[in-house]
């Protein structure tokens, strides 16, 4: 890990790069700092993959000094969220 100027810790607890993406489309729904192999998880809405990507690709250009990858992954169906079970789970088989 490496640590952040105090400037870029404000930029990133206050959330700005997101609410500079939401007249996109692009809707901030969890954030997590977590341990691991990755520092941070970042769970968001978007339109579209494309909106998506110009997302991540501006939140690499904003940090490239502590950005090192940043990995777009695509929900296709959801089991379980929030615990709560989809009434159409079996639909999962479509996808498997």
């Amino acid at each position: 890990m490496q640590r952040v100027d105090n400037e870029t810790a404000d930029q990133i607890a206050s959330y700005r790069l997101v609410k500079e993406y939401m007249n996109l489309g692009i809707n901030g729904e969890s954030s997590y700092y977590v341990q691991g192999e990755y520092d941070w998880e970042l769970i968001c809405t978007a339109p579209d993959l494309k909106t998506a990507k110009k997302f991540t690709d501006a939140l690499f250009q904003e940090h490239p000094e502590i950005i090192s990858e940043i990995y777009l992954l695509q929900v296709l169906m959801t089991k379980r969220s929030h615990n709560i079970l989809n009434p159409e789970k079996i639909k999962l088989k479509e996808f498997l």
